[in-house]
């Protein structure tokens, strides 16, 4: 009878699996709905999952956690068309959810009807919907690991192979990766099974190498109370699995609601007869504990959750608190099985609320919430090698046809590493420079970033509300060029150039100057004497209170895609609140940027209007300013006599180079003296230069990585960011681990089913 039970096990969820794929994608590739990014075709998995970011200048990615998702869509990719590869993946996660929440409620009741039931509700249920159209795949992947390794847990004797995939799978969401961490450690323990924490370890290596050395990066991200604010979740709408800070799945909530109330009910049937069980009551704890969490600063637990986003920078991974309700889901499928394994009315009302679901599932289709990417319009780009291109509208997210809103469909790597300016947060100095041509027209800040085309999009729009909850000040643009292309002459992504000079801002890309805190207290042969003097500035930052700049002082990068001008590499605190006060030392100068007035806090004039960036000085009696108009406070500190404001457009030499993947770049360098050689890729202290001995890598401009050279002959280097080298290498470590993993797995079932029917045959 094995066999039989077996093809039963598997043919009930494939059959709901495949409805489930049918109506999430019916109606083609998805695009322009929150996260949904599917691009024309698949990178090699160096491009899809890489330690160094391609996106706008490039940026470290120190959440490498989509490489094992992203291998084997890259591998269906060069096989399938990118509809058929989506349809693929879609069923598998379908899948994956169905038998891992039927493994789990069957580990509890011993009931297969009660598996049934309950796998159904674990697909159905709202989370899964809004994650589904929000394009967060990998979620509801990480959602089913989960539950596999809650299943394996339950277990007496639980198999090792198994349990270490079911970690090792977590990896495609932090979220569930981090918590999974107790589960591997629980094993150790109780069962003295090393191989579930040694898969965290190996599945995780890449980003745990990554957040080792991105901290500081990972550390500054803006995390305000009032994102927090808006990304908490009423209580009654968290107890349902509800209430996402998007309003576009309001309609499957109004009716799913009906059904996830059974489902409620069940489970709180299930924790009162069966709460002396040590998984029942363990699965009530993490269902409260995820459902006070997601209601963050709503719920019970306020004042405890915002001091923690406000002191501790690493819980910016649950900065969207909704994705925490995926543990209250997975909670639920434990309590709703333990009802269902002592009374058949539970199990009948699990039945209804699946069947409810089903019929909201298909009366809002997800295919509704979004457009299909086949049917927009596209702009052909001549994929120039190593240069950029823009797009606009400028910043994400857009909306089209007045109905769908999400990430740019077109902001993907091209061929020939021609990659876009426009990312999916705005950041310094691809806003600012996208914000000039937006307002002016004027592309040289653009060309300034190695941008060779800008594709001009007039049936997009920003999608204005959205894009108003993460920026300071709203955003103004002028009327889109009547050019669909426009040709921009870039300045090369590298080339040589003069020995930088000193600047007191360094704000402009293309000078070809250092600001003086970053090169300060440098000396050597080849280095200007000045620099070893300077002294590093101190900076200003915000509380993180508010986002918008009528309300407080905020961080002043939440400004720069409204207002090009006051870009700059150091943050620092913006505000059009006259009353609002920023603490200062005192004592010392301020960088700052006003229009209007900047005030001392007994109302003294430090300074009128600047015209663009100044340092002004402040009494030491000056304890905190406030402003009249709009103003930045960016550092405090002394900047040394003689310094430019602004150098001017560096003279350079284009030099003939090789992108091989986003973290390696091979250079030919001709004789030469004492000069500079200039990467236009975000400066990051990673980057490493091969084949020359330089004399110091400084950032220039404020922005992109520079090498002062010694004299020299011709030669060949290589640039090396090595963090994402070896976040390479523990990706493929990764991708062994998960192939061994499957295969242990496959032949200990297949095992299983010789000696099971040899023992049915005797």
């Amino acid at each position: 009878m094995r066999p039989f039970v077996s093809l039963r096990w598997v043919a009930v969820p494939a059959v709901l699996a495949i409805y489930f794929t049918l109506l999430v994608t019916a109606n083609g590739v998805p695009a322009l709905r929150h996260d949904w990014a599917w691009p024309d075709f698949y990178q090699p998995l160096a491009w899809a999952a890489s330690g160094w970011s391609a996106a706008g200048i490039g940026e470290p990615n120190a959440f490498v956690n989509n490489y094992a998702a992203q291998s084997l869509l890259a591998l269906l990719g060069v096989i399938f068309p990118p509809l058929v590869t989506l349809m693929v993946f879609v069923f598998a996660i379908a899948l994956g959810v169905l038998l891992a929440a039927r493994s789990l409620a069957l580990r509890v009741s011993g009931s297969e009807l009660v598996a049934d039931a309950v796998a159904a509700v674990a697909l159905l249920n709202p989370w899964v919907y809004t994650e589904i159209v929000a394009g967060h795949l990998p979620m509801v992947l990480a959602y089913a690991a989960t539950m596999a390794l809650a299943a394996e847990i339950l277990k007496r004797e639980p198999r090792a192979e198994r349990s270490a995939l079911a970690v090792a799978l977590t990896i495609a969401q932090m979220q569930f990766f981090v918590p999974a961490l107790v589960g591997a450690i629980v094993l150790l323990v109780r069962n003295r099974l090393w191989l579930p924490l040694a898969a965290w370890f190996v599945a995780g290596s890449a980003t745990i190498v990554g957040v080792i050395f991105g901290a500081r990066e990972f550390a500054s991200t803006p995390l305000t109370q009032a994102w927090e604010q808006t990304q908490s979740v009423a209580p009654r709408s968290a107890l349902l699995l509800t209430g996402y800070f998007a309003k576009y799945t309001i309609g499957f909530d109004k009716l799913g609601v009906v059904p996830e109330t059974l489902v409620v009910a069940v489970a709180l049937i299930g924790l009162a007869f069966g709460w002396r069980r040590r998984s029942v009551l363990a699965a009530a704890i993490v269902t409260v504990v995820a459902l006070l969490v997601a209601m963050g600063l709503h719920g019970p637990a306020a004042p405890l959750i915002g001091p923690i986003f406000a002191l501790v920078p690493a819980a910016g991974l649950y900065r969207e608190l909704y994705d925490v309700i995926g543990f209250a889901a997975i909670g639920y499928v434990v309590l709703c099985a333990s009802a269902g394994a002592r009374n058949p009315v539970p199990v009948a009302l699990l039945g209804i609320a699946a069947l409810l679901f089903l019929m909201c599932w298909t009366r809002f289709t997800p295919t509704s919430q979004w457009a299909n990417r086949d049917r927009l319009p596209h702009v052909a780009l001549d994929p120039r090698p190593l240069t950029r291109f823009a797009l606009t509208p400028p910043f994400q997210p857009l909306r089209y046809d007045d109905r769908f809103g999400g990430l740019d469909p077109d902001a993907y790597v091209r061929e020939n590493a021609f990659t876009p300016l426009n990312g999916p947060v705005p950041l310094w100095p691809e806003d600012s420079a996208l914000a000039t041509y937006a307002q002016t027209g004027d592309a040289a800040a653009l060309a300034a970033l190695s941008v060779s085309a800008i594709a001009n999009r007039p049936w997009y729009a920003a999608a204005s509300n959205e894009l108003a909850e993460q920026l300071a000040i709203r955003p103004v643009t002028a009327p889109l060029p009547a050019r669909l292309v426009a040709d921009v002459r870039p300045l090369p992504e590298v080339s040589l150039v003069g020995i930088p000079q000193s600047s007191d801002v360094a704000n402009h890309p293309g000078d070809g100057a250092v600001f003086f805190g970053d090169v300060a207290g440098i000396s050597g042969a080849g280095v200007p004497r000045a620099w070893a003097n300077y002294v590093k500035p101190r900076a200003v930052n915000a509380p993180g209170t508010y986002v918008k700049a009528a309300d407080g002082w905020v961080d002043a990068r939440l400004g720069f895609a409204a207002l090009p001008a006051i870009g700059q590499a150091f943050g620092g605190a913006l505000t059009t609140n006259g009353r609002a006060l920023l603490q200062v030392a005192g004592g010392d100068r301020l960088l700052v940027y006003v229009r209007g007035a900047l005030l001392g806090t007994n109302g003294e004039l430090l300074t009128n209007s600047t015209n663009g960036y100044r340092w002004i000085s402040v009494r030491r009696e000056v304890s905190a300013v406030r402003c009249d108009g709009l103003c930045v406070v960016a550092l405090e500190g002394t900047p040394p006599a003689g310094v430019a404001d602004r150098t001017g457009r560096a003279a350079f030499t284009a030099l003939p180079a090789l992108r091989v993947v986003p973290w390696l770049v091979r250079v030919q360098v001709p004789d030469g003296g004492a000069d500079a050689l200039r990467f236009n890729e975000r400066f990051d202290p990673h980057w490493f230069l091969i084949g020359l001995s330089p004399i110091h890598h400084v950032r220039l401009d404020g922005a992109v990585n520079a090498w002062l050279l010694p004299a020299r002959t011709a030669t060949a280097i290589w640039l090396v960011e090595w963090v994402a080298l070896l976040q390479t290498a523990a990706q493929l470590a990764g991708i062994a681990l998960l192939a061994i993993l499957v295969w242990l797995s496959y032949a200990r079932a297949r095992t299983s089913h010789f000696a099971g029917s040899h023992s049915s045959a005797l």
